[in-house]
């Protein structure tokens, strides 16, 4: 009673304090992150080691069962799966929900490089992969040329570091293109003829192209350093190096060999809508916030297409645009909540006023909630404006009881409406506070689960016990403070008051009818509680909700070895499918070396399509997906 008290006794100040929430409320909104779900760490590693030519046996043999000796001992190791397949051995470890994801990668890493010299010489260094839910893009970029240039070098060279020295920034997957080289082909009769071999040439070019200090030199009062040497950045440049040779004779390279540009072998194939791209994958770190990450990325593809670069960059996919289009749409289903609940409760109280002061209640509960969302760290998600939007049902119900317990005092009419609200308030006090805690003691558990659940959960718990919390103190110090001052008057002769008047009739007359037959009531309830359980049984369990984002994956893995040509061959089927689908507004295709078949020697290793359907489309996301599998099944 001592905050209502208060609240009725300074009027000014609570008026003050919620302009101050007001503010603050906003300002959580501007400044915190926006995702589509928690942030989840998964206790989970990968360690890949490749043994180049060996088989199976022999890479379980020589190389996987060391490891999984090096990697037994690890603290807070779970489980552990291995696989050894021609020329790889993969190590996929499951470790305990809390562990320090940080000590126990510095902790394999000194365990792999105790066993590393009891392997094989010829096998790789033990690469460790730690799984994320960030491991996807958050964008796509597809890149054209401009301009005569080598598309994928330019990338490389000017485009990459571009990207990576934005906040966020993880890393930058490309694939299609060809790097340009300088091919030197050596002449056999040329160099037999002035008794050159391949080392000696070979030695010559490397150290051909030198730098070297060449001490100090004084200019007035500065002094500078001198450095001298010779760079070749032409092929007529190369063409005219010398040779010495050992009759102290000097040639040039032009006259033992010839030097031209030319381009690599395609390693990765990239098509986007069907024409030759470089594709772009940009994935963000583990804390950066992805609306921030996609906002810098943006800005500086504008910065790119407007430069000389010769480059022009399309965005495929942003992963932003549906975290702000569901973000957006929760945030009108609470706003729509709070309207329709002001309606309801004015066609229960039949005055505006009344229900104003109510529903008054629920946006500052919700400024407060956001405000300590923003104190706890948690970003703006599913999970936490779920929370709040089911915390909307619960706001209101202490409000509506401290009103209509001041309207009972009121009807009396015998003293001020402040004197109604302080007695109206102080006489169910006690019994909104119970029952908030006992909603709150409810909902605490959810807060404090561990593992992967309690990572999911934990917002929405804490979002709930928030906002009612919020609502609490709201219904004993604003509610009373506000009916005091717009002095509302309840109507009891509202359509709505006959309805429920005539509902309760009914309920009594009902009750009065079951009540004598106590055996089978109870037996009917049973009843329904045994089917209610088996029919629990029968639902579909899975971690989250299927979301349809709007877009379709097809990665065809292929054997080790398959040449990029015949893989290619691959892609250009699953690419028929997206070309010549309605509901298909953008789609790329990508043909190279996955991780894993890359370690495992692989030549073309995987195809891959991905597919953006519209908008307006007429088949759901799942519809198209069922569509091409059963067209797949028949096609490779």
């Amino acid at each position: 009673m001592g905050l209502t008290k208060l609240a009725l006794k300074r009027p000014v100040s609570v008026i003050i304090v919620v302009l101050a929430l007001l503010v603050f409320g906003l300002m959580s909104v501007a400044t915190s992150p926006l995702e589509l779900t928690p942030d989840i760490e998964m206790p989970m590693m990968v360690v890949m080691t490749t043994y180049p030519g060996a088989g199976p046996e022999d890479v379980e043999e020589l190389v996987t069962k060391p490891l999984e000796n090096a990697v037994s001992t690890l603290s807070g190791l779970k489980n552990l799966y291995s696989t050894s397949q021609e020329n790889a051995s993969i190590l996929i470890l499951e470790l305990n929900y809390g562990t320090d994801m940080d000590v126990a990668h510095m902790d394999l890493q000194e365990n792999l490089d105790l066993y590393k010299t009891t392997l094989p010489d010829t096998t790789s260094s033990p690469i460790i992969i730690e799984m994320s839910m960030d491991a996807m893009p958050s964008l796509v970029l597809s890149a054209n040329a401009t301009g005569d240039l080598n598309l994928l070098t330019t990338i490389e060279d000017e485009v990459e570091p571009e990207f990576e020295k934005l906040a966020g920034v993880a890393s930058l997957d490309v694939m299609g293109g060809q790097n340009d080289y300088v091919s030197v082909q050596l002449m056999e009769d040329r160099m037999r003829q002035y008794g050159l071999d391949i080392s000696s040439l070979v030695s010559v070019i490397s150290s051909a192209d030198f730098t070297l200090p060449g001490g100090n030199a004084d200019m007035g009062s500065q002094s500078y350093s001198v450095r001298a040497g010779v760079t070749y950045d032409t092929v007529e440049q190369l063409l005219e190096m010398p040779i010495t040779l050992r009759t102290g004779d000097v040639i040039h390279l032009s006259d033992v060999a010839q030097v031209f540009h030319t381009s690599k072998d395609a390693e990765t194939l990239s098509r986007y809508n069907g024409e030759e791209n470089v594709l772009i994958q940009i994935k963000k770190r583990q804390s950066a916030d992805t609306l921030s990450v996609s906002r810098a990325v943006l800005r500086e593809i504008e910065q790119i297409n407007r430069s000389d670069m010769g480059v022009h960059l399309d965005v495929v996919y942003d992963s932003s645009d549906m975290i702000v289009d569901s973000v957006i749409s929760v945030f009108q289903t609470l706003i729509l909540g709070i309207i329709l609940s002001m309606l309801v409760l004015f066609f229960f109280f039949g005055d505006f006023k009344a229900s104003l002061i109510v529903g008054s209640s629920m946006p500052i509960s919700l400024l407060v909630t956001l405000i300590l969302i923003r104190l706890m760290g948690f970003s703006l998600n599913l999970v936490s404006l779920g929370g709040m939007v089911v915390g909307v049902g619960m706001m209101v119900d202490n409000s509506i009881v401290v009103i209509e317990s001041c309207f009972r005092y009121a009807a009396t009419g015998k003293q001020d409406f402040k004197t109604y609200a302080l007695q109206g308030t102080k006489f169910v006090a006690a019994s909104i506070v119970a029952s908030t805690i006992t909603t709150v003691v409810v909902f605490l558990p959810i807060s404090m689960l561990s593992g992967l659940s309690g990572q999911l959960f934990k917002q929405l718990g804490f979002t709930i016990i928030f906002s009612l919390t919020a609502s609490l103190i709201c219904a004993l110090t604003l509610v009373p403070l506000f009916f005091s001052i717009f002095k509302p008057k309840e109507r009891r002769n509202t359509p709505i008051s006959r309805f429920i008047h005539a509902t309760e009739t009914s309920y009594g007359n009902l009750m009065r009818r079951i009540l004598p037959h106590k055996v089978l009531v109870t037996l009917v309830s049973i009843i329904l509680l045994v089917v209610s359980v088996f029919l629990a049984g029968t639902l579909d369990m899975e971690m989250l909700p299927p979301i349809d984002e709007g877009t379709v994956s097809v990665t065809v893995e292929t054997r080790p070895g398959m040449q990029l040509e015949k893989v290619n061959e691959i892609a250009s089927r699953l690419e028929s499918l997206a070309a010549s689908h309605p509901d298909v507004e953008t789609y790329t295709v990508s043909v190279g070396s996955t991780a894993m078949s890359g370690m495992m020697g692989g030549g073309g290793g995987s195809a891959s399509l991905s597919a953006y359907l519209r908008d307006d489309r007429q088949m759901t996301t799942n519809e198209v997906v069922e569509q091409w599998q059963q067209e797949t099944a028949g096609m490779l």
